[in-house]
């Protein structure tokens, strides 16, 4: 099991937990998150051999936005942040479980889209509850990720297994 793996697996365990143990999940999430920005960043080559796409549309992705990346030190080849790698590995397996054919990149992106639009929407919510006010509809209602999101985690932590 590699290290991303692991991380992965860290991750997908704080959103199972969420809605029976949020302290639980919180810790989980964060012990996921400080794990990834302790990482260095993957080669071309390793983001592409972890995603299971050809380092062409690595830095394919990395133009459309998908993939973070960086120069190395001494300016010398691209870094591919890691906990970009993992996000995108993410959406890259539910698409090849829902669609599995023809241009992945839409799909991935879409994905991410609308997780990084959830992620906004709880932080708003968590603000707002900061300031005693309960908000009265939000995607997800009781968790940080909406309901659709939440089903295609389960569903890939249940391809995994």
């Amino acid at each position: 099991m590699t290290t991303l793996e692991i991380i992965r697996d860290v991750l997908t365990q704080a959103e199972e937990v969420r809605s029976v143990r949020p302290d639980v999940a919180e810790r989980l999430s964060r012990d996921g998150r400080a794990l990834i920005s302790g990482m260095p960043g993957l080669t071309v080559a390793d983001a592409a051999q972890e995603l299971g796409i050809s380092k062409p549309s690595v830095h394919a992705w990395i133009k459309a936005g998908v993939l973070q990346a960086a120069r190395g030190p001494g300016n010398r080849g691209l870094l591919v942040s890691t906990g970009s790698v993992l996000g995108t590995k993410t959406a890259l397996d539910l698409w090849r479980m829902d669609v599995g054919r023809g241009r992945a990149l839409p799909y991935v992106r879409r994905w991410l889209r609308e997780l990084a639009d959830s992620e906004r929407q709880a932080t708003a919510v968590g603000r707002r509850r900061g300031r005693g006010q309960e908000p009265l509809l939000w995607p997800g209602g009781d968790g940080v990720l909406s309901k659709q999101t939440r089903e295609k985690l389960s569903r890939l932590s249940a391809a995994l297994a």
